[in-house]
Parts: structure tokens; C-alpha cells; sequence
């Protein structure tokens, strides 16, 4: 694989440095960042570029400085799944190393990019040496645990409206909104939103266009424009919630936990609407070959 990016071993002043990589640079001594400036590399990428490859053996630890960046993770008959992105001064792609192991993911830019770049061995000794720093990690990644476990619950318990739903307030949350206050930072391609959402194209598009008949959001080629945030929350909760909103409890919502209970959160209701034409309600239990199951009543 030919790569087109671009490195650079940019000699930055102490003040650039602690203003690229802020929380990575305050509880360092001097001499613990004289070390990582000596050791500190600026690298550009274009737009849809590759930054590093499942299989791939981790190097360096890596922060966005500006620019958009997905973690994918290719699945069967090539298509994608998103599993995180990654926004301004977030650092990425060192988990891998501290578990001795390959990439489990890919990395891509989503827009042009410019990133820092620390070898993990520098990284590794400045955490032996400084127990502040060790502790920045230590919490990073428990809050990229955190965000990876709500991930899984909501790409796999969700009905498809509610995962699109999920998608479109996560990006805000991440990225934020323009000068309007309504359209979404960030433009995605019609595959990469339902790559991030764990559905495909064309249910993304169809969900969307709903979402655009019902006056939730206003499509503009690649630009969203949320102006019925709470309508869309309400959406995002799915079959979570157990009442409407005359207060009478759903049926569908007590199956849904019935069979979760039962089975695991793999399994349920899940529900997929087009509007103006019906609802889809599909109901997900597992194949049970034991009969005592049946004669016992636990299926």
C-alpha cells in the first residue's frame, strides 16, 4: 500500500507543543518534556486517506489537531462499521500497544488532517516515570470503554429510527454545530452514516428522508440540519422508554424487555417504519433445540 501522506519533523516551540497536546504536556517535568519535543512529529493526511490499517503493528500514539477522523472495522462482503470518531485534541491508537497486540480497527480521515505523533516507547517510559500521566490514560481509556459498551447496546437494541437517531446526536454531541446552531459540523456520505448507525445505504437514505417528511431535520446534500431536537431524542429512546406520552405503558416495550430479560440484549423487538406507507416489527429470539425448554415453560 502506497501512502500519501506527508510527515514532518517540525521543530515546535515549548508553547506549541503544550498548546497541541495540552493534557498530554501539563503534568510532564521539564525534563520529561524536553524528551517528548525532541520526540514529537507533525503528519498531514488528505481526505478519505488511510491512517493506519486493521492487522497493522501500532507504533505511535497519535492526536487529532484538526480535522475528522473514523475508526472502522470492515465486516462481511466489505461493508464497514464505524465504531468510533475521533474529534480535536483526542488522542487514538494506542490501546493496541498497551495490549501487545495488532490493530483490531482501521483508521481513515473523514476530511484533511493534521495529527501529532509520539512513539509509544517514549510514551511508555514517560508513564513509568510520572504517575499523573499514567493516570490520564488510565482514565482515557475507561471512558473509551464506556463509550465503546453504550455503542454495542445501542447499535444492536435499537430499531433502525432509533439508531439513525442515536447517530445524528451523537455527531452533534462530538462536533458541534455551524454558526446556525442547526446544521451539523460535519458532512458525512450517505454510506458512512448508516456505517456509523450499523444499517445500510439504503435504509440510511430511506430513514432520513423520513426524518425530512416528519420535520425533524432538513437535508441539504450532504448537510443535516437537526431542528426538532426533541423530537428526534424522543426517537432515539426506541423501546426504551415504557410509556407514551399520555402515560400508558407501551405493549411492544414489554415484550422487547420480556425477551431481553430472557435471552440477552442481542435478542427483541426490533421495529422499522416508512412514513406514510407502515411499520415493519420484527421479533428476534434464538433457536431453541432442547423441548424440556418448552415442556419446562422458560421459552
Amino acid at each position: 500500500m502506497v501512502l500519501e501522506h506527508f510527515m514532518v519533523k517540525k521543530e515546535l516551540t515549548e508553547a506549541e507543543i503544550a498548546e497541541s497536546i495540552p493534557d498530554l504536556w501539563q503534568p510532564l517535568t521539564q525534563q520529561q518534556r524536553e524528551l517528548l519535543a525532541q520526540n514529537f512529529t507533525i503528519q498531514k493526511y488528505k481526505k478519505n486517506e488511510t491512517i493506519y490499517c486493521e492487522g497493522e503493528t501500532p507504533e505511535n500514539l497519535m492526536c487529532l489537531l484538526n480535522g475528522k477522523v473514523k475508526i472502522y472495522k470492515d465486516g462481511v462482503g466489505g461493508r464497514s462499521q464505524i465504531i468510533r470518531v475521533v474529534k480535536d485534541k483526542e488522542y487514538f491508537a494506542y490501546r493496541a500497544y498497551f495490549a501487545e497486540e495488532n490493530f483490531v480497527t482501521a483508521a481513515a480521515a473523514f476530511e484533511p488532517c493534521t495529527m501529532c505523533l509520539i512513539p509509544m516507547p517514549i510514551i511508555v517510559q514517560l508513564i513509568m516515570e510520572n504517575t499523573e500521566l499514567a493516570m490520564f490514560f488510565i482514565k482515557q481509556l475507561s471512558k473509551d470503554l464506556g463509550i465503546s459498551d453504550e455503542r454495542t447496546v445501542n447499535l444492536t437494541q435499537k430499531h433502525i429510527r432509533g439508531r439513525l437517531a442515536e447517530s445524528l446526536l451523537f455527531l452533534k454531541d462530538t462536533y458541534g454545530m455551524e454558526e446556525d446552531q442547526c446544521t451539523l459540523s460535519i458532512y458525512l456520505s450517505r454510506e458512512d452514516l448508516a456505517n456509523l448507525s450499523n444499517m445500510t445505504t439504503s435504509n440510511a437514505i430511506r430513514t432520513l428522508s423520513n426524518f425530512a417528511a416528519e420535520k425533524l431535520i432538513i437535508i441539504d446534500g450532504r448537510k443535516i440540519k437537526i431542528i426538532d431536537e426533541e423530537k428526534l431524542k424522543q426517537v432515539r429512546k426506541g423501546l426504551r422508554s415504557a410509556y407514551t406520552e399520555n402515560g400508558r405503558h407501551i405493549g411492544l416495550y414489554n415484550v422487547n424487555k420480556r425477551i431481553t430479560l430472557v435471552y440477552g440484549e442481542t435478542y427483541g423487538v426490533e421495529i422499522e417504519s416508512e412514513y406514510g406507507k407502515g411499520t415493519t416489527i420484527t421479533l428476534k429470539l434464538p433457536l431453541v433445540k432442547d423441548e424440556a425448554l418448552f415442556k419446562n415453560g422458560e421459552a
